[in-house]
């Protein structure tokens, strides 16, 4: 917008007008927020989220947040406010403000028998694992043949609900075998089938 200001003065019924002078003023548009990755929901136990948004460079902020990640089990359960402030390219700023649910999800509190599932079973001896818990974060796993004799043994550390597992064992013959879960507090025992 250009205004233009013209001086004038009053004295003794005489108006005196001066030189006009314009002036420039611009007004920038404030910053655009998109949030790209702010899940609305996620569960206590869920792995760290990285949040996103442009313009890029700006700051996070809000329980369970620190830099750019935020944390499900830092929140605590409840509704977590997390805010994104950000300047765009002609320094104008912005806040936007969204709001993300962490629950307890209590179906994911599963013991070894619920939290286990093989697929493809039967399989030619290459299957998956996926570890449907949360409450334990590491167990050791055996193949057991029909005499009792332990063919095979992995430990896994650091498991997260949903993980999945792959387990190769081509070098056994057709059968059916057992498969023990185990840790200190809890075990469980499927069976699988290898058919070739």
């Amino acid at each position: 917008a250009t205004i233009t200001v013209t001086p004038s003065s009053v004295f003794g019924g005489v108006t005196c007008v001066g030189t006009p002078i314009s002036f420039t003023i611009t007004v920038n548009p404030t910053a655009n927020i998109i949030v790209t990755n702010a899940p609305v929901r996620v569960c206590l136990t869920d792995t760290l989220v990285i949040l996103t948004a442009t313009p890029v460079g700006g700051v996070w902020s809000g329980r369970g947040v620190s830099g750019n990640v935020f944390s499900a089990t830092a929140a605590g359960t409840g509704v977590s406010v997390v805010t994104y402030t950000a300047n765009n390219g002609f320094g104008c700023g912005a806040t936007f403000s969204t709001n993300i649910t962490v629950n307890d999800c209590i179906e994911r509190h599963n013991l070894f028998a619920h939290a286990i599932w093989i697929y493809p079973n039967p399989s030619n001896g290459r299957f998956n694992i996926r570890f449907l818990t949360d409450i334990y974060k590491e167990f050791d796993m055996e193949v057991i043949d029909a005499l009792g004799q332990v063919l095979w043994r992995n430990h896994y550390t650091s498991m997260l609900y949903g993980m999945v597992v792959p387990v190769n064992l081509r070098n056994l013959s057709s059968g059916v075998y057992r498969l023990r879960v185990y840790n200190a507090q809890d075990k469980a025992t499927f069976p699988i089938v290898i058919s070739r």
